[in-house]
């Protein structure tokens, strides 16, 4: 945990203001919800690493823990969708089913909603990478749990530099390797692929 954070999801930025750093977006507090303000961790090449909260920020829409996150390196954004919300203690509410952007380089960073319609339908733990293919770089996100619910969908969020972003159920061929949640994925640039373990 981070300042008593738990349930936090975090992206590698190699441009902060201090060089490199880990970006932290909304948690589950331990006690009652969710913290809505990004902390971060700058990664020094020598000494120690240090904790920071990113201040200064327009709230988030709905605090959440859970949530997918990327980082688009081409708009600066950190992008964050669904997760888990609104509840006492380990029992929520429900899920959001949003998608929301944080341009962290701008002065006072602002979250804007974006990619809303036809969006995936609300849940936490997902399996999210950022697809860096040049020219045509997404969010990419699949499975997750809702309620008790796994699911076994995948979807792409575009990210162009201008215009909305948009939403498209993905319908893969081949053997789907079946439900799950909270399964750790990357993208291998080197073959354009998706890898969940």
């Amino acid at each position: 945990t981070i300042n008593g954070l738990g349930g936090l999801n975090g992206v590698y930025d190699a441009n902060g203001p201090n060089g490199a750093r880990i970006l932290f977006i909304s948690g589950y507090d331990g006690t009652n919800f969710d913290s809505d303000i990004p902390l971060a961790i700058d990664l020094p090449t020598s000494g120690l690493f240090e904790y920071k909260r990113i201040v200064d920020v327009r709230r988030y829409a709905t605090a959440r823990d859970q949530a997918a996150i990327i980082y688009d390196a081409i708009n600066k954004d950190v992008v964050t969708f669904a997760g888990a919300c609104c509840g006492d203690g380990p029992v929520y509410a429900y899920h959001t089913a949003d998608t929301q952007k944080l341009r962290v380089t701008d002065t006072t960073p602002t979250w804007r909603d974006a990619g809303s319609d036809m969006a995936p339908i609300g849940r936490e733990v997902t399996s999210s990478i950022y697809d860096s293919k040049s020219g045509s770089e997404k969010m990419v996100t699949c499975f997750g749990l809702v309620t008790i619910k796994r699911m076994n969908d995948c979807w792409a969020l575009s990210l162009p530099t201008s215009g909305r972003s948009k939403w498209t159920n993905l319908n893969a061929s081949g053997t789907f390797p079946g439900v799950r949640w909270a399964a750790p994925a990357v993208y291998d640039d080197l073959n354009d692929r998706m890898v969940v373990f």
